[in-house]
């Protein structure tokens, strides 16, 4: 009888121990399909109050590579609210036939596009930057943020790489 007592008493205990830091978590399904054929890649790279940005690409991003074979990188950049509505999207292009999308973040509840521009005669890469709003308008910098000469060395490629300090951008 002693027994059955003392799995009682830890039946119970179990029970209001787990019970009690059990949190539950709740899964909203879009009624919007992001299904895009030729941009078969998706990510979520940001949100704000009212919603979540989502940048599709028809390259993984998890590769540096801006093109694998005949393929170069797109890029599409949607904007859903809090119930996973589809309120715009717009297609992601460089400002000009000889600029370069270098990568495309987010910071400070707006999407940030950093492109870059080299220009042979000087021998100068030039970075812009670009951002888009939750109301999907776009501004840009019409002059550079930053210019250097480039790297010159025996590797492939050398990419320029972004990186966010505790200050903010550091260009």
């Amino acid at each position: 009888m002693l027994c059955y007592h003392n799995k009682l008493l830890f039946l119970l205990l179990c029970i209001f121990t787990t019970g009690s830091i059990t949190h539950a978590q709740q899964l909203l399904i879009s009624p919007n399909s992001i299904d895009a054929i030729t941009l078969g890649y998706t990510k979520v790279i940001g949100q704000d109050e009212d919603g979540y940005f989502v940048l599709m690409s028809n390259l993984s991003m998890n590769i540096e590579n801006d093109r694998v074979g005949f393929k170069s990188r797109k890029y599409k950049l949607t904007y859903f609210n809090k119930t996973l509505t589809l309120k715009w999207e717009k297609t992601i292009e460089s400002s000009n036939s000889e600029s370069a999308i270098e990568t495309v973040t987010f910071f400070n509840e707006k999407v940030v596009v950093i492109s870059s521009i080299y220009n042979r005669n000087e021998d100068k890469v030039s970075y812009y930057i670009s951002t888009i709003d939750p109301t999907g308008a776009l501004q840009s910098i019409e002059k550079p943020v930053s210019s250097f000469a480039p790297v010159k060395t025996n590797y492939e490629k050398v990419k320029s790489l972004f990186r966010r300090v505790a200050s903010g951008w550091p260009l």
